[in-house]
């Protein structure tokens, strides 16, 4: 199993695997996502390891040894869904100090600890309850655009996809505006939005916007209209139509 977590590279550490942590699991691992988890509980880890699926770490998530046996060096990103709040807020706290430029997603059964958080250095906070009364009141107040977000959003969907593509994985994008790339203006494939580490998040995108590697452009449409945009984007021809 340490063979298995040191070989994982910009994979994502899950801290808990409670009703929360197993669901955020399950989600990465069916988008393809490495994932390393972090759980007190031996029978739990035992169950995950059982098959190799999982690399799993048992111990305190708050332990920076822990953390490191579970690859925060070389984590992409690291959710801390404990239990208790002031146990998220120093697992963030540590998580900081030991890599920098990994993004936190931290979770805060109270709200009022949602700003610890971010000064402990959550990159995002959250709290459960917060977010489920937001999107119930969301459906009922806006049932259309709610159900259009849904099936945008929901693996496996066949009618509609929300999809991140990153400038530097498409050769012919990386130093040209995005008005000139291959995805820009087609009738069935929505450029969203662009985020950039210059001028952040771009919603609407600019056409003069010049694309540097580390961009991530959100785009919207048909998954085969989608999957042929990106064919399409790495021979740096524009699709048809």
């Amino acid at each position: 199993m340490q063979h298995q977590l040191d070989h994982l590279q910009n994979h994502t550490i899950v801290c808990g695997y409670g009703r929360l942590g197993s669901a955020i699991v399950e989600q990465l691992r069916s988008q393809g996502s490495a994932v390393a988890v972090v759980e007190r509980n031996p029978e739990v880890c035992a169950g995950l390891t059982e098959d190799g699926a999982i690399a799993c770490v048992r111990g305190n998530a708050e332990d920076d040894h822990v953390l490191r046996a579970a690859g925060i060096e070389r984590a992409h990103a690291l959710v801390a869904a404990l239990d208790q709040d002031a146990s998220n807020v120093f697992l963030c706290l540590s998580a900081r100090v030991l890599n920098p430029n990994v993004a936190i997603y931290a979770k805060a059964d109270d709200p009022a600890t949602l700003q610890k958080l971010a000064r402990a250095g959550a990159t995002h906070s959250f709290s459960p309850s917060l977010v489920a009364g937001h999107r119930i009141a969301w459906q009922i107040m806006r049932p259309a655009v709610t159900d259009l977000i849904g099936i945008a959003t929901e693996r496996g969907a066949t009618e509609l996809a929300v999809e991140e593509l990153v400038a530097g994985d498409l050769p012919h994008f990386v130093g040209r505006r995005l008005g000139e790339t291959s995805i820009w203006g087609q009738a069935e494939l929505m450029v969203v939005a662009v985020r950039s580490k210059v001028d952040g998040l771009q919603f609407p995108p600019r056409a003069d916007h010049l694309l540097a590697a580390e961009d991530r452009v959100v785009v919207m449409g048909r998954i085969d209209s989608i999957a042929q945009a990106i064919t399409q984007a790495g021979s740096g021809n524009r699709p048809r139509g």
